[in-house]
């Protein structure tokens, strides 16, 4: 493969496919004041119970640093909850009442997003393209 080509670079391509699909899930949330981060961060936590900011980076292949940034917003806007059991653990991130009412209305908009993004590439290369996506290396879930 020739490096002075990027058109055959998959790497390049994927990262901007990734940052084409945030920017079209990002505006389908917008008008919820979310963003796509924010809303899988809520979906995790609603689908899959509390965690620490550690865990929940793992959760979603996320950085620690950029985790804690995501929470510590959703946390001033009354999303989240964050406490520590006792001074020894680290704190425990769990779902708001007001994160919880605003996930399940985002969910709406996320399938929206689905349908327009299924709809623009056509059913099958749709499946297609989550079929190959899931063959490339991910970062590791516990």
């Amino acid at each position: 493969m020739d490096l002075r080509k990027p058109k055959h670079c998959i790497a390049l391509h994927l990262a901007s496919a990734a940052k084409g699909v945030t920017r079209q899930l990002d505006a389908a949330l917008r008008p919820l004041g979310l963003t796509s981060a924010q809303f899988f961060t809520l979906n995790a936590l609603d689908l899959e119970g509390e965690g620490t900011t550690t865990d929940l980076a793992q959760r979603l292949g996320s950085d620690r640093t950029t985790m804690s940034r995501n929470l510590d917003l959703m946390v001033r806007r009354g999303w989240v909850h964050r406490a520590a059991p006792d001074a020894t653990q680290q704190r425990v991130c769990s779902l708001a009442p007001a994160g919880a009412d605003l996930v399940r209305l985002a969910r709406k908009a996320w399938k929206q997003g689905q349908a327009d993004l299924t709809r623009s590439l056509g059913k099958s290369d749709a499946k297609a393209l989550i079929r190959i996506l899931r063959k490339l290396p991910t970062i590791p879930r516990d």
